[in-house]
């Protein structure tokens, strides 16, 4: 009996070290704000952005608010001190959270600050692939590690809608304006050619009445017309109409579209939106569903908005006419031959006439937010917010 007695406590005691060898850690999931999806544009023109009220903020939300990478855990017990370790090896990227759970059994969600290095970023030309390594510690104790392989977007990759780890979509099509580069230095180039033309004899934004900025803004559109730019529909990234959480298009750099001598609806607004920021004049863009065009102000105060149609930068042929001096204005008043200017003035009135049309056609549903992909993102806005443009 004695035996019987003590086999079964032997029994009993070997169960529970068995109980307590395999009893599971505590529960933790990976969180990728975007999905398995990467953004170079998005991690760039985000880097200073403020995070936003902190007096708004969950207080089970550690870390980097605006953070892509993170895990979501049960804690196990009160004041649990955590170290959350996330790696991207492709990219040179690593960032560590240290802190403490204060309440047991809630759920946290952790994102550390991740360190980019933004010149490898602004690099990319192409989907690559990488591997997020995410390592958790708790009171000092190894607890597990979790990877998952992530597709990284090329530079030129936008953003504008993404669904987050709730299923809660978000509009960040302000990412546009990350696009417009003001600070670029090839727009000093187009000024002077633009100069060159006689159309304005300088830049000086709000300096001048509103006469005199509408003549600035078609200078610049002259200077674009002269370097023959055509409308280009490539809009498609390599994940368009895959079944992903993020919605993106293809934006040309003003480099690129100068060198190529095309430009998308997006390209065209982004591209006039950087020079006439360049010149002290406020640009805005206007999206609406699979288009988009450019705004801009006549005046310093904002009351009176002009609109215009980039994509028809290319539908005139200058280099049919001849340049605008005294023998081709005594041939334009006497056979009626148009010049260069001449052509590309009725080009630019033509683009001013569609562009307004388009925005009344759409201005009730932009001013009741009927639909988010009619807005307006104006670029000053966005530079406050904390835009950043991405530099070449």
């Amino acid at each position: 009996m004695k035996r019987l007695s003590l086999l079964i406590a032997l029994t009993l005691c070997a169960a529970v070290n068995s109980a307590r060898a395999v009893a599971p850690g505590p529960e933790w999931k990976l969180l990728l704000t975007m999905g398995d999806q990467l953004f170079p544009s998005y991690v760039v023109a985000t880097a200073t952005m403020p995070a936003g009220n902190t007096a708004e903020q969950n207080p089970y939300f550690l870390g980097d608010r605006r953070g892509l990478w993170g895990i979501s855990l049960a804690n196990p017990a009160a004041n649990t001190r955590i170290r959350l370790e996330v790696r991207i090896d492709q990219l040179y990227a690593a960032g560590t959270y240290n802190g403490v759970l204060p309440e047991h059994h809630k759920i946290y969600e952790v994102f550390p600050k991740i360190q980019y290095r933004y010149d490898l970023l602004v690099k990319n030309r192409q989907l690559i692939p990488a591997n997020v390594v995410f390592k958790l510690y708790l009171n000092d104790k190894y607890i597990g590690q979790g990877v998952k392989t992530i597709q990284v977007h090329s530079i030129n990759d936008c953003p504008g809608f993404y669904t987050d780890t709730r299923s809660q979509t978000h509009n960040i099509t302000w990412m546009f304006a990350a696009y417009v580069n003001e600070d670029h230095p090839w727009i000093d180039q187009l000024l002077r050619e633009a100069l060159n033309t006689k159309v304005v004899n300088s830049f000086g934004g709000y300096q001048r009445p509103p006469a005199e900025v509408y003549k600035q803004v078609f200078a610049v559109w002259d200077a674009f017309q002269r370097k023959g730019f055509r409308y280009s529909s490539i809009i498609v990234t390599p994940t368009t109409g895959t079944q992903i959480r993020v919605v993106s298009q293809t934006v040309r750099f003003l480099d690129q579209a100068v060198t190529t001598s095309q430009a998308n609806c997006v390209d065209g607004s982004v591209l006039f939106a950087s020079v006439l920021r360049k010149i002290g004049i406020d640009p805005f863009l206007i999206e609406i569903p699979h288009h988009m065009f450019l705004g801009f102000y006549l005046d310093k105060q904002h009351r009176q908005p002009s609109y215009l149609e980039t994509t028809m930068m290319g539908l005139t042929d200058l280099s049919q006419y001849p340049e605008e001096d005294a023998v081709a204005r005594t041939v334009s008043s006497n056979l009626g031959q148009a010049t260069k200017n001449q052509a590309s003035y009725k080009a630019f009135i033509k683009a001013v006439q569609v562009g307004t049309d388009k925005f009344k056609k759409n201005k009730e549903s932009i001013e009741k937010h009927e639909n988010p992909r009619s807005q307006i993102i104006d670029i000053a806005q966005a530079r406050k917010m904390g835009v950043l443009p991405i530099a070449r």
